[in-house]
C-alpha cells in the first residue's frame, strides 16, 4: 500500500501531464482518461492492491471489452497482442514484465506506456497486425 509521501508524489506527477479532470487516484486504484491521436478517448482503470511492491493491473475499462480488427473480444491472454486475461469484461493489458518492475516506476510512467499500448492498438485496427510488431516483449 502507498504511503501519504507516494500518493502525494503520484499525484503531483500526473497533475504535471494531466488535468484533474482526466484522472482520479485514490489509495486502492488509478482512473485515467486516455486520448489518442485519433481523438478518441478511452478509460483506464489501474489496480493498486500493493502498489508499489507488485506490477498493478491495468484495464480498458471503456470500451469494454476491446475487439482486435476482426471483431474478436480481447479478454483472452494473448502473447502477440499484449495482453493479459480480462477480468469484469474488461481487456486487462501486459505493460510492464515482473522482471522489469521495482518500486520506484511512478504511475505516470505505467500511463505512458499505456498510451504507447493504445496508439499501437489503434494501428492494429488498421492494418491488422499484432501489436508485438511493434512493441518490445518483456522478460519474465
Amino acid at each position: 500500500m502507498m504511503t501519504e509521501q507516494r500518493m502525494r508524489d503520484e499525484f503531483y506527477a500526473l497533475s504535471q501531464a494531466f488535468s484533474p479532470k482526466q484522472f482520479r487516484l485514490t489509495s486502492n486504484s488509478l482512473t485515467v482518461a486516455l486520448q489518442t491521436n485519433s481523438k478518441k478517448v478511452y478509460t483506464v482503470k489501474m489496480e493498486l492492491a500493493n502498489f508499489p511492491y507488485d506490477v498493478p493491473k491495468v484495464f480498458i475499462t471503456n470500451p469494454k471489452p476491446l475487439y482486435d480488427r476482426l471483431g474478436n473480444s480481447m479478454l483472452g491472454a494473448s502473447h502477440p497482442m499484449h495482453t493479459l486475461t480480462g477480468e469484469n469484461g474488461c481487456t486487462r493489458i501486459c505493460h510492464y514484465g515482473v522482471s522489469q518492475w521495482h518500486p520506484g516506476v511512478f504511475l505516470y510512467q505505467v500511463v505512458m506506456k499505456v498510451r504507447v499500448w493504445l496508439e499501437v492498438y489503434e494501428t492494429h485496427l488498421k492494418t491488422g497486425h499484432p501489436l508485438d510488431r511493434y512493441l518490445s516483449t518483456a522478460k519474465g
